[in-house]
């Protein structure tokens, strides 16, 4: 499915794909997860893309 989302026009047009800023996440935290320890991994992600 993520192959078939990057093919399509709409997602490569948008500006933080466009500018290399997409970042791949893990489906099984940010959109399977559930609770307090998927919050925390998915700050964890956060932490590591956006704290530089």
């Amino acid at each position: 499915q993520r192959d078939t989302a990057r093919s399509n026009a709409l997602w490569k047009n948008l500006k933080a794909v466009k500018e290399g800023r997409a970042k791949d996440v893990s489906d099984e935290t940010w959109y399977l997860g559930l609770g307090v320890t998927s919050a925390g991994l998915v700050l964890d992600d956060l932490r590591a893309d956006l704290v530089k």
